[in-house]
């Protein structure tokens, strides 16, 4: 037995559970299609019992102590800390422009939590709101700012507030800038609402409020559905005008449809938007602005298997985005007045890159792509429609910040491997891209890096895509420490990444390595494809093939390869681990989809449907029963250590499904590997979180993993 091992089994008491997993446990099954599902932990799914709440709490407490007593804990808070204050990186979550001044939802590294800046034509800097301040009442240390958005005539400025996490019971405001007068209309301070448009008469904001479906009652549908309400700016929420209902089906939706309402700008036609939750299809519909209200007639433009993922509505034209006979997309174009998918003009056929994103501005159509050579950013004039390929100020993956039909110009974000990320300004009048005004700092460049793109072979002979990053000068021994990570759906890109806090690891001998596998859209829709439903075991596979690779080549070895995955990347991780133990000497499995057969149960279950499965089918319950991590856990077995990290307020992949596969691995998993579960009680899906919750977070995971990797200022004091 090795001393590492040794220490590690020493430390196995202090996390024993001061509320036996016993008491949660029962001899639940479930049977589907003849099938009996075991479901031992189906009372933690009751995250409103009081004893539920403190056994997490208990279980997270102790985990945190643990890793808080290893020798190289402080030290290395210390050491993030620093590092983070001294970049002088900013965080830009939200811009908007008003005539000549830019709106920003930005954080310091200093600042616990984002706040709400303009920005003049010289670019000068100003304070509009600090939520913490402003709602000190609120008693959180983590309350954000999201949802920046701006009216037609540039008078109004809607944004939300989010408290602990809780995306669904944001609370939305508006500040009136002609007056000055701030919070001017807490016109949703109810949840399940959001804002969506301004009308064009200005005195109206249009909202969407989650209802049952046909009013069912269950809570479990409570974010099944949608309805668009008229909301007049200053009045009493409870006149409110509803404008697209349920029960007319005037715009045909099913139970896991949602219905969103878009007003562009000069454009006459407001655009009623039908799609699931997670899934990227449209069906579009149409009716005259002047005449919106309940008993409006909508044409329809395209459906769901048109695969339209994106549009641009500009006068009569609608610019659509489509994978159909496409899988790289291509963009159509078609009339709003008299609509025709049958014979519409081609203004891009399918290239050899991938279009991700299709945005319009006042006077032209814009796309961003990724190629083998990097980001595009390609603009299409209205008047010609001829491409013309825009010039970027530095090499990286492009995404859109700011695009209005209201305006020539953009924001966007350049991110690569080894720089942190940057907001940008294309200027319409000169045709340059330059750095935005409103990040104060230039990006952090990482010196002495890496990047290697290499392809693994899957276990059916597919070539999958890999991202190395690595320190210039690493030996190829078979003895690095590699961060393994993946995702694998929806048809995500994984966007290229690098944070100041990255510096450290990589002077640990840290090697990051990206596996775009299957069920990801590195490659377009027939990727994205090729991992979902029944083609989901291809995304682990891939996963497992890369691992392989890394080994083989000697970038690591078992003892020295960590993987991580997110939300569905838990899908990916927890399946690779249960598939493959042996390859892996610990994974970190942050507010992941690990009981997949049980997701249905959550209120936002139905929304994933399209994506994963249904249990209502045999092939659906086949397929979400193949990516359960929960149920693929067995005695035995001995598995690398594991991290769950989860915040309690999620309300996209509910803390139960990290305390359930938590709760099994430590009853079966004879390995004497570590096995800890970390619940942030002010936290939701992580997109929210406060600086110090991030520091702690990141300081935890890493101690987590240089321990279990037998780090010597990591090891426990205590040893056998």
């Amino acid at each position: 037995m090795t001393k590492t091992l040794c220490s590690l089994l020493a430390l196995l008491p202090l996390v024993a559970m001061t509320q036996s997993t016993a008491s949660f446990k029962t001899e639940r099954t479930d049977t589907f299609y003849k099938t009996i599902v075991s479901d031992p932990y189906r009372k933690l799914e009751d995250t409103g019992s009081a004893n539920v709440r403190s056994w997490m709490k208990s279980e997270s407490d102790r985990a945190t102590a643990l890793l808080k007593s290893l020798p190289g804990y402080q030290p290395l808070y210390k050491q993030v800390k620093k590092r983070l204050e001294e970049s002088g990186f900013e965080e830009i979550n939200s811009v908007e422009r008003i005539a000549k001044e830019w709106y920003a939802i930005k954080r310091y590294p200093t600042q616990n939590n984002p706040v709400l800046y303009r920005y003049d034509a010289r670019g000068k800097e100003y304070l509009v709101m600090d939520p913490v301040k402003a709602f000190p009442h609120l008693k959180s240390n983590n309350i954000s700012l999201a949802g920046l958005f701006t009216s037609a005539h540039d008078r109004f400025l809607s944004y939300l507030l989010i408290v602990g996490g809780n995306e669904s019971e944001a609370i939305s405001f508006i500040d009136d800038r002609k007056t000055g007068r701030k919070n001017l209309d807490t016109y949703l301070n109810g949840p399940r609402k959001m804002p969506l448009a301004f009308d064009d008469r200005y005195d109206s904001v249009l909202y969407y409020a989650y209802a049952p479906f046909y009013g069912m009652g269950d809570p479990v549908h409570k974010y099944d559905s949608t309805v668009i309400y008229k909301h007049g700016i200053g009045r009493d929420s409870t006149t409110d005008e509803l404008v697209i209902d349920w029960a007319s089906q005037k715009i045909p939706r099913k139970r896991e449809d949602m219905i969103q309402l878009d007003m562009p700008a000069a454009c006459p036609w407001a655009m009623g938007i039908v799609k699931n939750m997670v899934s990227k299809e449209l069906r579009i519909y149409v009716t005259p602005k002047a005449t919106l209200s309940l008993a409006s007639e909508w044409t329809p433009i395209c459906d769901f298997a048109d695969g339209v993922v994106s549009y641009v509505a500009h006068g009569d034209a609608i610019y659509l985005l489509t994978y159909k006979d496409a899988s790289r997309f291509k963009v159509l174009r078609t009339s709003l007045s008299r609509p025709d998918l049958q014979h519409p003009v081609t203004v891009l056929p399918e290239q050899s890159f991938v279009i991700n994103e299709m945005r319009g501005t006042k006077d032209q159509l814009l796309l961003t792509a990724l190629s083998d050579e990097g980001g595009k950013l390609i603009a299409f004039p209205y008047a010609t429609d001829k491409r013309k390929d825009l010039p970027l100020p530095v090499s990286g993956q492009v995404r859109f910040s700011y695009v209005s039909p209201r305006s020539s110009d953009v924001a966007l974000t350049i991110s690569s491997w080894t720089r942190t990320l940057g907001l940008y300004q294309y200027t319409a009048a000169t045709g340059r891209i330059t750095l935005s005004p409103i990040q104060q700092y230039a990006p952090i460049g990482a010196k002495g890096l890496e990047v290697k793109e290499v392809k693994a072979r899957g276990a059916d002979g597919v070539l999958i895509p890999m991202t190395l990053v690595y320190k210039k000068g690493t030996v190829l021994n078979g003895n690095n420490y590699v961060g393994f990570s993946a995702y694998g759906a929806y048809g995500h890109q994984d966007e290229p990444y690098y944070w100041p806090e990255d510096d450290i690891r990589f002077n640990n001998g840290y090697v990051r390595a990206v596996a775009h596998v299957r069920g990801g859209g590195i490659y377009g829709e027939d990727w994205h494809k090729a991992g979902m439903i029944a083609t989901k075991p291809n995304t682990w596979k891939d996963v497992i093939a890369c691992a392989e690779y890394l080994i083989a080549n000697k970038w690591t070895s078992p003892k020295k390869l960590v993987l991580s995955g997110g939300s569905a990347g838990g899908i990916t991780a927890g399946r690779s681990i249960t598939e493959r133990p042996d390859l892996f000497r610990a994974a970190v499995i942050s507010v992941g989809c690990l009981d997949m057969v049980g997701a249905e149960r959550a209120p936002n279950g139905f929304g994933n449907i399209t994506e994963f499965g249904s249990t209502t089918t045999k092939e659906g319950f086949d397929a979400l029963y193949e990516m359960s991590t929960y149920h693929h856990l067995k005695g035995g077995v001995a598995y690398p250590a594991v991290l769950f990290v989860h915040g309690f307020n999620d309300n996209r992949v509910p803390v139960w499904h990290s305390a359930k596969t938590y709760a099994r691995l430590r009853e079966l998993n004879p390995s004497g590997q570590p096995v800890l579960l970390r619940v942030n009680f002010d936290s939701g899906h992580g997109a929210q979180e406060s600086t110090a919750d991030l520091i702690s977070r990141f300081t935890d995971t890493m101690s987590f993993i240089y321990w279990t990797l037998g780090y010597p200022a990591f090891q426990p004091k205590k040893s056998m």
